[in-house]
């Protein structure tokens, strides 16, 4: 408990700042291009359930679908054939974090030091799943 407490009491105390790398999920969330070779994974679509109307009088909800490698997201090793993290693709990362896919991936990278951030990637458990969504802050010192 004490790595904890300390951990919040550097955040409260603004002695580490929580930098959100998340690319937020919406219809315009870009989507990786593949060669032309591979099925196209669909973008994020939003559609309203109810919106405290005759549908839900009391309750504002939303379903939601996209393909399991939109936005920022973790690849699972089912994902390649091998069953490894070695894509057949080149700048394919695991979390498409490195080369020209890692733009599209994660945001606010400008806001982390050269060294010294941890970052926590947390998936959704998608059974039987090729990856999933991630939600990933950044723990970063205040100097």
């Amino acid at each position: 408990m004490t790595v904890l407490s300390d951990l919040m009491a550097a955040v409260a105390g603004g002695a580490i700042e929580v930098v959100d790398l998340t690319v937020p999920l919406e219809p315009g969330t870009p989507v990786i291009g593949l060669p032309a070779a591979c099925a196209e994974s669909p973008g994020v679509t939003i559609d309203e359930i109810s919106r405290y109307d005759e549908r839900g009088p009391a309750w504002y909800w939303n379903t939601i679908r996209m393909g399991e490698h939109t936005g920022t997201h973790f690849d699972a090793p089912i994902h390649w054939v091998t069953g490894r993290f070695d894509p057949p693709f080149p700048n394919h990362g695991m979390m498409h974090g490195v080369g020209k896919f890692g733009r599209a991936s994660l945001c606010n990278l400008d806001r982390l030091p050269p060294a010294g951030a941890v970052l926590i990637a947390a998936p959704l458990k998608i059974v039987n799943g090729s990856g999933s969504p991630l939600r990933v802050p950044a723990l970063v010192p205040v100097p």
